[in-house]
């Protein structure tokens, strides 16, 4: 891996090493590529010059590649090309604006009005404290007064409930005595009938001996 740091990344000039001069389109890029790897191939070489010739050509493809592939990202571009002044605006530095300390001589205003205005400024948030605290105090009155009105309508329904159960109750205590009043009725007629039934089955047999006498 390229140390960043270094002053030059790469020992050449990417552009030089290509025989370009300046920035150029990649077409012309990719067109000088083509010639200078077909003419310095180490494979059309002679066998003593092939070590020259391999080297050489490797930096033909590193130079390449450096000028093809995404500059932003690369060593050579960031250390060698971006210093050019050419390729780029100068960048202007942002002029920080700095606040100077508050002094007298900065307002045309007495000492007399600035204490006036102070005593409004403190006027105004007593004030607002005020309204503050009455708006509190309503809130509070309300929530009170909405407590109060809620546990009287419960009392009412307690009450209406109270009401409506004793009449329930009242209602069946009147069922009741009417159910025990109908029983006794019946007891009563079923003993008188049972007495007259009695009383004929005896006058029928009081007859008879009669009439056998």
């Amino acid at each position: 891996m390229v140390n960043r740091n270094h002053k030059n990344a790469y020992p050449f000039n990417c552009y030089a090493k290509l025989g370009l001069k300046g920035k150029v389109l990649k077409s012309e890029i990719d067109k000088r590529y083509k010639v200078l790897s077909k003419e310095n191939h180490p494979d059309s070489k002679p066998a003593s010059e092939k070590k020259k010739y391999t080297r050489k050509q490797s930096e033909i493809n590193k130079a390449y590649q450096v000028l093809t592939q995404d500059r932003k990202n690369h060593d050579w571009w960031l250390l060698n090309v971006k210093k050019d002044h050419s390729f780029f605006p100068k960048q202007q530095k942002k002029e920080t604006k700095t606040n100077p300390k508050f002094d007298e001589s900065y307002t045309t205003k007495s000492k007399e009005e600035i204490e006036i205005e102070q005593i409004k400024k403190k006027e105004a948030r007593k004030k607002r404290d005020e309204q503050y605290e009455e708006f509190i105090k309503n809130a509070e009155k309300e929530r009170k007064e909405k407590i109060q009105k809620e546990r009287k309508l419960e009392e009412l329904l307690s009450e209406k409930r109270k009401a409506v159960m004793f009449e329930k109750e009242q209602e069946d205590s009147r069922y009741q005595k009417k159910e025990k009043i109908k029983q006794k009725k019946i007891e009563v007629f079923f003993t008188k009938t049972v007495i007259f039934f009695y009383i004929i089955v005896a006058m029928i047999v009081y007859f008879n001996q009669i009439s056998k006498n």
